[in-house]
């Protein structure tokens, strides 16, 4: 029988990111380990627990200042990088910035864009390294705006001010990969502010595919996925090798980039028409509404003939094909990401009934919406 072994787990509960690497660890400890957990509900800067090296056998923990006291403790430690480049001594957890940043970059420009940005913070060692990381997978004749503020620096309204006035100054159309979700949702406020459209003029790309922070944004931020409950789990088995024999397997835990989850911020290829450009920002707000191609020409004020030249010679579809397929994926959304009776999303789309909507997303799809609801649920 194991002997029980108690660990303080000072991995903050507020965020995504943190969550997702306590529930890796606690994955490997429900099967592998026999650990009690000193663990509480905080948030990354909270103060130091009243601890005891003398009453602990090992420590996973972020590395705050308050934190790294504990190493003075010289017991079996992991650490998860945010404010240090590394922490001598003991396996870090840190993420794979070279990959995060070419993943950006690619997705990015198969968009087609000639302009790029990248938005972060100076003071933090991954983002720079993801912004070192984007700039060089983009080829030298792209177009890269960057801006960087101190993460403490500056009340919300100002930053705020000060990333629109920025954002106003980028050349347009232009891709943009901010250094986590965080960052990629104060953009999108920020834009807002600055009249820029999204994802018409500007697409935005976050990281950490935080679900709450990329779908309370509107539009809704498209993001990278990490690895995360992985890396956890790498953790609490390293940690476990540390207790047990005194030596590491590893000097450092990856998380890697898994994909993009693309969602609206990123949902269009660069266009430099300006009047197909707006097409489609009408076309994309008003989604949920039974529009007709004559409704789009008048509301851009661009003779109809003209406006279906444009968005084949350009998108290689008619006018009437991108309404189609816009509300089609928002149908699609609804019926993977809500509970909502197929007769309550006619209702929201504009339709008469739930055979209207069947006939309509089975002439788009193939299949019925409840087919599809089973399939990718």
């Amino acid at each position: 029988m194991q002997q029980t072994k108690r660990i303080a787990l000072l991995i903050e509960t507020s965020t995504s990111y943190g969550r997702a690497l306590i529930r890796g660890i606690l994955q490997y400890a429900n099967v592998a380990a026999s650990w009690v957990f000193y663990n509480e509900p905080r948030g990354i800067a909270d103060a130091l627990p009243n601890l005891s090296g003398e009453n602990l056998d090992g420590i996973i923990m972020r590395d705050t200042a308050e934190n790294m006291k504990l190493l003075n403790y010289n017991l079996p430690t992991v650490v998860s990088i945010r404010y240090e480049n590394k922490v001598e001594g003991v396996p870090n957890i840190v993420s794979d910035c070279e990959a995060i940043g070419k993943m950006a970059a690619d997705f990015l420009m198969e968009r087609n864009y000639s302009n790029f940005a990248y938005c972060g913070f100076e003071d933090m060692p991954w983002s720079v390294q993801r912004r070192e990381a984007f700039i060089k997978n983009l080829p030298d004749y792209k177009k890269i705006s960057t801006y960087q503020d101190r993460s403490g620096s500056l009340d919300y309204e100002s930053k705020l001010q000060r990333l629109a006035e920025w954002l106003i100054s980028l050349p347009k159309p232009a891709a943009l990969m901010a250094c986590n979700d965080v960052r990629g949702a104060s953009i999108i406020e920020a834009c807002k502010l600055a009249g820029v459209r999204i994802p018409q003029e500007l697409s935005i790309l976050g990281v950490n595919n935080d679900d709450m922070i990329c779908e309370m944004v509107s539009p809704e931020l498209s993001s990278i996925s990490l690895n995360i409950t992985k890396a956890g789990y790498e953790a609490a088995r390293t940690l476990d090798r540390l207790i047990k024999t005194g030596q590491s397997p590893t000097d450092f835990i990856t998380v890697e980039p898994e994909r993009v989850i693309s969602r609206a911020s990123t949902d269009i290829k660069a266009i430099h028409d300006k009047d197909l450009a707006a097409a489609l920002h009408f076309i994309s707000q008003h989604s949920r509404e039974n529009i007709q191609v004559s409704d789009v020409a008048e509301a851009v004020c661009v003779n109809r003939r003209s406006l279906e030249r444009r968005f084949r010679r350009i998108l290689n579809r008619s006018v009437y094909d991108e309404i189609k397929r816009v509300r089609t994926n928002l149908m699609k959304k609804m019926l993977t990401e809500t509970d909502m009776p197929v007769a309550e999303i006619a209702y929201t789309m504009g339709f008469d009934d739930a055979n209207h909507i069947s006939r309509y997303f089975k002439l788009q799809t193939g299949i019925s919406p409840l087919k599809f609801r089973k399939q990718n649920c």
